[in-house]
């Protein structure tokens, strides 16, 4: 096999610059019409305003990977990514990828409150079915990061025929990725969600303070969140909480956020 790299280089070259010059840009309401059949052929990238994008990650994993057996991280893997497909899936997500130890799920913009709802019903999952098992079986904390943010992002299918996928860009899947980044500094248990400023204030502009901003009545009345800066991000604040959904309100307020934000 002849093989010419400086012909190999010199054709990726070409390509390149047309696609870095010649490109337009398609509007899109939702994600799922963004994702309806994008081509190769054409240099469009395809635009949806205020998305939401859930970003989640497994704390210590690279640690985690060279501690233990193949076999035991692929265990791990499946009790991370499966209950997050499934739940993110069962709350209206138009996309949902793993990366590894971690995923993203992506919602378009009426959907900010059932993205976070769905992040609280997998960490709820994680801590009740999954943490002391693992814990017990495989001596691993099995701690997981979550970052939500909204805006807008661009979908791409990049490659060519036969073998190709989707790439998103957009501030938007970084300030997740860092949020949940910033999590993972803070004290254990670490299974915290944080979110953007502006999904905070969609909880109060749908009236849903009284179940997502405030604890339920088992104890006092408490703030759930605290608040911090995103670094390097001019300012911008995230809040944070490590709460699960209570055994006795858990699912009344569960079922009230969802009627409520149905209603607006």
């Amino acid at each position: 096999m002849n093989y010419n790299l400086e012909n190999k280089y010199d054709d990726l070259n070409e390509k390149i610059n047309k696609v870095t010059t010649e490109q337009k840009i398609e509007y899109f309401e939702t994600v799922s019409d963004a994702l309806k059949k994008p081509k190769l052929e054409i240099n469009n990238w395809r635009q949806i305003d205020d998305v939401i994008v859930v970003f989640s990650d497994l704390k210590n994993s690279t640690g985690i990977s060279f501690d233990k057996q193949d076999k035991t991280m692929t265990k791990l893997l499946e009790y991370l990514n499966n209950p997050f497909i499934e739940i993110h899936d069962s709350y209206g997500a138009e996309f949902i990828e793993i990366k590894g130890d971690g995923g993203i799920a992506i919602y378009s913009k009426e959907k900010a409150i059932e993205a976070l709802l769905a992040s609280i019903s997998i960490k709820t999952f994680y801590y009740k079915h999954i943490n002391k098992k693992v814990k017990n079986t495989y001596s691993v904390d099995f701690e997981v990061t979550t970052g939500i943010s909204k805006g807008t992002l661009k979908l791409k299918l990049i490659g060519k025929r036969g073998l190709n996928f989707p790439v998103w860009a957009g501030e938007t899947i970084n300030l997740s990725a860092l949020i949940s980044k910033e999590l993972k500094h803070k004290s254990s248990p670490n299974n915290y969600i944080g979110i953007t400023n502006d999904i905070y204030k969609e909880i109060e502009n749908k009236k849903l303070d009284e179940y997502l901003y405030l604890c339920c009545n088992c104890g006092e009345k408490s703030n759930l969140w605290k608040s911090e800066t995103i670094p390097n991000k001019g300012g911008k604040k995230y809040y944070y909480m490590n709460n699960t959904w209570c055994d006795i309100h858990g699912q009344e307020y569960h079922d009230k956020i969802l009627k409520i934000n149905h209603e607006c």
